[in-house]
């Protein structure tokens, strides 16, 4: 996977997870430009949660958790993000979503 790869597809990382998808995401970070790219994929997976009926907080926590541990360069634009959309949201719903993504960066970055 490299960081020419739209976003909207690299956003399926964050959805299965599994061990391959965290390696590709490891190697977009590495990426010029990459920073940019992982964290645009990253709010329109958030985006997809928040436009949702249901929601798993402990997807996007963990999700959150593992960037901001493994990658504390975007660490703060993570959390800017969450901070960004949450102020914005619309309904319950985002709400939550941007809520988890927010504490499980601030978290993380503390004991980072």
């Amino acid at each position: 996977m490299t960081s020419k790869e739209n976003p909207k597809v690299l956003t399926y990382r964050f959805h299965e997870f599994r061990p391959s998808d965290r390696k590709a995401l490891k190697g977009v970070l590495a990426e010029d430009g990459g920073s940019d790219l992982f964290v645009e994929a990253l709010r329109i997976y958030l985006r997809k949660w928040a436009d949702s009926d249901w929601l798993t907080e402990y997807d996007i926590e963990r999700v959150g958790q593992w960037t901001v541990m493994h990658f504390p360069q975007v660490a703060q634009s993570v959390e800017d993000m969450a901070k960004k959309e949450l102020a914005s949201a619309r309904n319950a719903q985002a709400k939550k979503t941007y809520k988890a993504m927010k504490q499980a960066s601030h978290t993380e970055a503390e004991a980072v």
